[in-house]
């Protein structure tokens, strides 16, 4: 789900935005459909992932 999310984000705003501003402007991009409450648990699952792997040291 978090790929899905990034790579439309890549493929329709980054690469046409940084490519051709004003093409990007009046472009109608395609709809992102996406699980929401999913994409967010998955989310959530990553930086609990992460913050378990900090360690800190004084």
């Amino acid at each position: 789900m978090i790929r899905e999310a990034w790579e439309y984000y890549y493929e329709f705003i980054f690469w046409p935005r940084f490519n051709d501003q004003e093409k990007y402007d009046s472009w109608d991009r395609p709809k992102l459909e996406i699980n929401i409450p999913k994409l967010v648990e998955e989310f959530k699952n990553v930086i609990l992932k992460f913050e378990e792997s900090i360690k800190v040291t004084i």
